[in-house]
């Protein structure tokens, strides 16, 4: 589900189908270029995930900076174009791209930036390093690297920090290749997190989150998946289940909203 282009998070799953299908009385009148604001009374934080899709403008991010209150934060997710189609190979010029297309507009309202990887994307520890290696650690380093956006976004683009600050990255990846633990110690030398998902049930990804991150938050993503998905199913065996459409809606609305779970967990020190 998205909001003025930003795709919300996991109780925002929730969100969408009480809208639509168990108290939409209570969202009512709400249009939905306003819902970004209205999900920020009520969440720290949202994952923007047009930035995944394509490269977006800089006039969109200063909406989307504008219509959120001071201490929350956007996770952007990176282009697909470089960890999809590139597949990490020659992606100076498109990295590049990516920042200059507005991220450094949010400021202080920038959050981690994802970079998610296809199912069939293998672990490769040369290229997975070097583009480790590409990612600039602080804003005015990204600034610097923007400016080496090529003649596509000439006149749209956003190559300025307004400050020094540090940028945060997470990976998730979705190829049993990763489940080594040399990948996580790429992370750990390269302080990147690691983004710890529940989405279609434990796949490399959750694997990897329990025995490499050693802190308390895979074990309680776990339960959190655990007890949305219990509920739910515990609400689809009841014998009246069909006549009571707001418990349908409900069991649908924890299985969303397990299935959506996404921390992103720094990785410790050896």
């Amino acid at each position: 589900h998205r909001a003025g282009g930003g795709k919300l998070g996991k109780l925002a799953a929730v969100e969408q189908l009480a809208r639509e299908r168990v108290q939409p009385d209570r969202y009512a009148g709400l249009v939905q270029r306003l819902e970004l604001s209205y999900v920020a009374q009520r969440m720290p934080t949202v994952e923007l995930n047009g930035s995944f899709y394509s490269l977006q403008r800089p006039e969109s991010y200063l909406r989307w900076k504008e219509s959120v209150p001071d201490g929350f934060v956007f996770a952007v997710k990176g282009a697909r174009f470089i960890t999809h189609m590139k597949r990490l190979r020659g992606v100076q010029t498109p990295l590049a791209n990516f920042f200059a297309s507005g991220v450094l507009a949010l400021g202080p309202k920038l959050g981690p930036i994802l970079w998610q990887f296809p199912p069939f994307f293998r672990y490769d520890a040369k290229r997975f390093g070097e583009f480790l290696e590409l990612l600039p650690r602080d804003t005015e380093a990204a600034a610097e690297l923007a400016k080496g956006h090529d003649a596509r976004l000439n006149g749209r683009s956003w190559t300025k920090a307004d400050a020094k600050r540090r940028i945060r990255y997470a990976v998730e990846i979705r190829h049993p290749s990763f489940e080594t633990p040399e990948f996580l110690d790429l992370l750990r030398r390269h302080d990147v997190a690691f983004c710890f998902a529940d989405t279609a049930g434990p796949g490399p990804s959750a694997r990897l989150g329990v025995s490499g991150a050693r802190g308390a938050a895979e074990p309680a993503g776990f339960r959190l998946c655990d007890m949305l998905h219990r509920m739910a199913r515990a609400l689809s065996k009841r014998k009246n289940m069909n006549a009571q459409p707001a418990c349908r809606s409900f069991a649908t609305a924890a299985h969303s909203a397990a299935s959506c779970v996404r921390l992103m967990v720094a990785m410790p020190a050896s």
